[in-house]
């Protein structure tokens, strides 16, 4: 049995010259991240904090988030809009919820993992006594 469907048509010259390279370059580049701007899965809003405490606030997310079991089980996945205040020392004093996702798992994951929370102390260059961030968490369910 032959296969062969003879020549192969002769290609045209590329356009930008003899001297390129045919492949595509699907690189994104060297990631530009705002000092608020954290991960996919979290977003801090605030614009009273530093980059470097914000940059410790995400890793003390990425230290403390999980997906909770019952919600995984039950195929569920959404967005919760909390808001933490914290105090000059770090503390978390309060977790509020803004805009729940749908599912009382995703929002006890999202208010448990900041409640009594100790986090750095704040910048010395904020005098405030307390911070109130707004946070964005996204939970994903891979389906």
């Amino acid at each position: 049995m032959d296969l062969n469907f003879g020549r192969a048509a002769a290609r045209a010259p590329s356009p930008r010259g003899a001297g390129s390279s045919r492949a595509i370059d699907f690189s994104l580049g060297a990631p530009k991240p705002g000092p608020n701007k954290s991960e996919a899965f979290f977003d801090i809003r605030a614009k009273n904090i530093g980059a470097d405490w914000a940059q410790g606030l995400a890793v003390y997310w990425r230290r403390h988030r999980y997906y909770p079991q019952q919600a995984a089980q039950n195929g569920e996945d959404g967005t919760v809009e909390i808001e933490i205040v914290v105090n000059r020392l770090g503390r978390v004093e309060a977790v509020e919820i803004l805009r729940r996702s749908g599912s009382p798992w995703l929002d006890m994951a999202a208010v448990g993992t900041w409640r009594n929370a100790q986090l750095a102390p704040l910048p010395a260059e904020n005098t405030d006594p307390t911070i109130t961030i707004p946070l964005t968490i996204n939970y994903l369910l891979i389906r």
